[in-house]
C-alpha cells in the first residue's frame, strides 16, 4: 500500500514537473514570436534593405548534433515565423492601408477587400509609424485616422484647398512619387444629410464631443447654414436647455453615458456618428421616444466611395457601394427570435441556421453549458430573479459575437438590462403562437395550463413589443416560419 502511494506521489511529481516547464516553454515561444515580430517591424518601418535571411540567420543557431526532436521542434517554430513575416511583409508592402485609432477601419478593408480583391492593412497607432509610412513610396493610398489628422499635413506636399480650410486630411494619395492630401469626410457627412433627409438649413444643432476634433463637422454645418451650434461636452450634458432640434454625436460609443433624451421636447433628429454596435444606446435611446435617429455608416460607405475615386481615377454609382455594405452589414447582424416559452423558437432558429449557413445558439442550452444545470431545473429550486441575473451573464457573452441566430427564453424579455444586448448588433423577430398550442412540458414557468399562459402573456405582451422589430406568425409550420424570417431579414433596408 505504502509502494503504490510511492509510486503515485512520484507520478504526480513529474506530471507537476511537466505542467510547469509546459508553462516556461509556452511563455518563452510567445516571447520570441513577439520579439521576431518586433524585429520585422522595425526593419520595415525604418526602410531597411534586409530580407527574410537575414532574419534566419540571426534567429536559429541549430546545432547539427542536436536531438531530433528538439531539431524538429525548431523546424516548427521557424516555419510559424516565416509565415508571421511574410504576412508582415505583405502588411508593410501593401498598396492600400490605413493607420490610426478607432473602429471604423473594419468596415472600410472589408468594402476595399472586395471592391479591389487586394489585401488592405491597418496599422494602429505607434511612435513615429506615420512618418515611416508616408516615406514608403509602394502605397497608392493611405487612409489616416486620429490622431493623425493634422500631424499629417507637414509631410504632404499638395493638398486641396478644403483640407487647408478644414486643417486635417484623411487620406492620403502618392502619386508619382509626391504625397497629395484630401478630406473625403465632408464628402460623407453631406451625403449622409442627404441620403437620411436631415434638414440643417435654419436648425438648432448641439455637437456632443468629449476629446474628439470638431474641425470637420463644424465646417461641414457651417456650408448647409443653421441657426447655431453649440459645441457640448458630454460632462454638461445635462445642463443643457431645450433648445435645439438635431443633437449630433461625435463620442465614441465605449465613452458615452446613458443619455435622457426624453426631456427635449423640441429634439426631432438624432446623429450618433458611430455606427460600431450597429445600434448604440443613444441610438435605442432615441427611438424609444419616436425621434428620428441614424448612425454614421452611410457617412462611411460614401467616404469610402470618394477615397476610393480619387485613388482609382474613376466614378462609382451610390448603388455600388450602397449594396457592397449592405451585404456586409446583413452576414454581420445576428438574428435573435424572441416570444412566449413554446412558441418555437428553438425549431426554428435550428432551421434558420441551416438555410443562412449560420451558427444558432440556444440560451437554455448555453445555460446547461454554463451552470452545468438545466434551465428548467434550476427554475424549480432557485428564483426566476437569480434565473434572470445568470441568463442575462450569458446573453452578454454570446452577444460580443456577429453573425448569430439566437434563441432566447420566454421570459429574456424580463430584464431590461437584455434589450440593449440583444439589440445593439441585431434585428429582433418575435415568433407569436395561439397560446393553446404552446408546449409547455418541461417548463416550469408555464405549468399550470391555459389560466397561466394567458396571465403570462399578459405580463410580457408589451416588454415583446418593445423589443420586436418584427413579427412572424407560427401556425406549426416550422420550415415556413424560418423561410418567412429568411425572407424578411434578406429584404431589410439597413
Amino acid at each position: 500500500m505504502v509502494d503504490d502511494k510511492n509510486k503515485f506521489n512520484k507520478i504526480k511529481y513529474f506530471q507537476e514537473k511537466l505542467e510547469t516547464l509546459d508553462e516556461q516553454i509556452m511563455e518563452l515561444v510567445s516571447e520570441r514570436l513577439s520579439v521576431g515580430d518586433d524585429l520585422t517591424r522595425e526593419i520595415f518601418t525604418n526602410n531597411l534593405d534586409l530580407d527574410n535571411n537575414y532574419l534566419v540567420e540571426r534567429s536559429f543557431k541549430m546545432d547539427e548534433n542536436q536531438d531530433d526532436a528538439i531539431q524538429s521542434f525548431m523546424e516548427n517554430l521557424y516555419d510559424i515565423c516565416e509565415q508571421r513575416f511574410r504576412y508582415m511583409e505583405s502588411k508593410y508592402n501593401s498598396q492600400f492601408a490605413s493607420i490610426g485609432n478607432g473602429d471604423a477601419y473594419k468596415f472600410t478593408k472589408e468594402i476595399f477587400n472586395r471592391v479591389l480583391d487586394k489585401e488592405y492593412y491597418h496599422f494602429p497607432c505607434q511612435e513615429k509609424l506615420l512618418e515611416n509610412l508616408l516615406y514608403r513610396h509602394n502605397f497608392q493610398g493611405l487612409s489616416i485616422g486620429k490622431p493623425y489628422k493634422t500631424e499629417v499635413l507637414s509631410h504632404l506636399d499638395d493638398m486641396t484647398n478644403q483640407v487647408k480650410e478644414i486643417g486635417e486630411a484623411n487620406l492620403v494619395q502618392f502619386y508619382k512619387g509626391r504625397k497629395y492630401g484630401f478630406n473625403t469626410e465632408y464628402y460623407g457627412l453631406m451625403k449622409l444629410f442627404e441620403k437620411k433627409d436631415i434638414e440643417i438649413k435654419g436648425k438648432n444643432i448641439i455637437v456632443l464631443i468629449s476629446d474628439e476634433s470638431t474641425k470637420i463637422i463644424e465646417y461641414t454645418l457651417s456650408k448647409l447654414h443653421p441657426n447655431f451650434i453649440k459645441i457640448i461636452d458630454i460632462n454638461d450634458f445635462e445642463k443643457v436647455d431645450d433648445d435645439f432640434e438635431i443633437l449630433i454625436n461625435i463620442v465614441e460609443t465605449k465613452k458615452l453615458p446613458l443619455l435622457d433624451l426624453s426631456k427635449f421636447r423640441n429634439l426631432e433628429t438624432v446623429v450618433d456618428i458611430n455606427y460600431n454596435p450597429y445600434f448604440s444606446k443613444l441610438y435605442i435611446d432615441a427611438k424609444a421616444n419616436n425621434i428620428k435617429v441614424v448612425n454614421g455608416l452611410y457617412k462611411n460607405i460614401y467616404q469610402v466611395k470618394k477615397s476610393m475615386e480619387i485613388l482609382l481615377r474613376r466614378k462609382f454609382e451610390d448603388t455600388y457601394f450602397e449594396n457592397i455594405a449592405k451585404d456586409i452589414i446583413k452576414k454581420d447582424i445576428n438574428i435573435v427570435l424572441v416570444g412566449m416559452p413554446g412558441a418555437g423558437k428553438t425549431t426554428i432558429g435550428k432551421k434558420l441556421s441551416k438555410l443562412l449557413e449560420r451558427k444558432h445558439y440556444d440560451l437554455d442550452k448555453e445555460f446547461k453549458k454554463e451552470y452545468g444545470i438545466l434551465s428548467s431545473d434550476f427554475l424549480r429550486y432557485e428564483s426566476e430573479d437569480e434565473f434572470r441575473r445568470k441568463e442575462h451573464e450569458i446573453v452578454k457573452k454570446l452577444t460580443r459575437q456577429n453573425g448569430l441566430i439566437i434563441s432566447t427564453s420566454g421570459g429574456v424579455v424580463n430584464k431590461d438590462e437584455n434589450y440593449y444586448y440583444l439589440k445593439k448588433d441585431s434585428i429582433i423577430f418575435r415568433v407569436d403562437r395561439d397560446l393553446n398550442k404552446l408546449s409547455t412540458k418541461n417548463r416550469p414557468l408555464s405549468e399550470g395550463g391555459i389560466d397561466t399562459l394567458i396571465k403570462m402573456y399578459e405580463d410580457r405582451s408589451e416588454k415583446y413589443d418593445y423589443f420586436t422589430d418584427f413579427v412572424v406568425k407560427n401556425h406549426g409550420d416550422f420550415n415556413r416560419v424560418a423561410y418567412r424570417i429568411k425572407d424578411i431579414f434578406e429584404n431589410i433596408d439597413i
